[in-house]
């Protein structure tokens, strides 16, 4: 008997031992799931909990920006920041929310009416590794990071009427600057195609890849057409571009100048905010088409052939930034 309660001793001195020598990390909440959902699983229960620890790694920015670096290689083959100039049917991921981020991945993964082109790679990703990727695209920057034209242009003189852009129902939700907030994407400064598509696909609610869990609401638009969604798309998209704003200073002074400093040839001056207000709420396809077709007295190309559209749209980057700062006192 004695023999007995000594083994059992032992035993239970063992066991404590065993406890208390695993690793810390061990002992820590477990980030992944126990049991990867299966097909009809509301794999949304557990989002809480990982966006509540993606939060308490986000404190520790640097670090975790770094891992992320090295797990994008595949998402790069598309969303790279170099190939946004030539493809605008997908979205921008450099400065997009945090949480929606994660949202958007984790559902791509765990959800099977997702058509994303890569699953095997997509349910591959461990949580870890979803959130490393989220942290470091959230930490860039983009077009997302900009100011939006039409934000800007509600806070001057003349204010834009929300029902005359067709927006005031998206800014409900993504806020008067388009920036969204947490599981609300940013929408201001997207790439246009890909809003134009994403928009008609919400309003119908027949994407398939359009997880209702993502987000705290549903989106409830009227159903727009194609032209009406291009429009809508073009509209949000309008923020400047530093670069183009830099470059388009010496097209303008050059080509466009002569007529729009004076209003010659029944031009608007650029100095007539109202005026410009009214074309820029357009949109980018809009302005783009009248520069390079050519309108009213205005010929083809701004009379100047030789100029490509990319620098054209450059010209209207400075033209824009002058309206919006409403700085027409340096001598253009």
């Amino acid at each position: 008997m004695r023999w007995f309660f000594i083994l059992c001793f032992c035993g239970i001195t063992n066991s404590l031992a065993a406890l208390l020598d695993k690793d810390d990390a061990s002992l820590s909440l477990n980030i992944e799931s126990p049991n990867p959902p299966s097909e009809g699983m509301d794999s949304s229960k557990d989002l809480p909990g990982l966006l509540h620890l993606l939060h308490l790694r986000a404190h520790n920015e640097q670090p975790v920006v770094h891992q992320g670096s090295k797990k994008i290689q595949l998402c790069e083959t598309c969303h790279a920041a170099s190939l946004n100039r030539y493809n605008h049917y997908l979205p921008l991921l450099r400065g997009q929310n945090l949480e929606y981020l994660f949202a958007k991945i984790y559902s791509f993964k765990t959800d099977e009416r997702s058509k994303h082109p890569f699953p095997p790679y997509l349910r591959s990703l461990s949580n870890q590794d979803i959130m490393d990727i989220s942290l470091f695209y959230s930490n860039q920057k983009s077009g997302l990071n900009k100011n939006w034209v039409l934000s800007e242009l509600k806070n001057t003189d003349q204010a834009i009427n929300d029902k005359e852009t067709g927006l005031e129902t998206c800014q409900t939700c993504h806020g008067s600057d388009g920036k969204g907030s947490q599981l609300i994407p940013k929408i201001s400064g997207q790439n246009k195609n890909y809003l134009s598509y994403r928009i008609r696909e919400i309003a119908s609610q027949s994407s398939s890849i359009h997880i209702d869990s993502v987000a705290a609401v549903k989106c409830s638009i009227s159903k727009p057409g194609i032209r009406e969604s291009r429009q809508m798309a073009s509209q949000l998209a309008l923020v400047l571009d530093d670069g183009s704003v830099k470059r388009g200073e010496r097209i303008y002074l050059q080509n466009c100048a002569n007529c729009h400093d004076q209003g010659l040839k029944g031009a608007p001056k650029l100095s007539d905010t109202l005026k410009w207000q009214q074309r820029v709420r357009q949109g980018w396809d809009a302005l783009v088409e009248s520069t390079v077709q050519g309108k009213a007295k205005m010929p083809y190309r701004g009379g100047n052939w030789f100029l490509s559209q990319n620098q054209l749209t450059d010209a209207i980057h400075f033209m824009i930034s002058k309206i919006v700062t409403n700085d027409f006192t340096a001598e253009f």
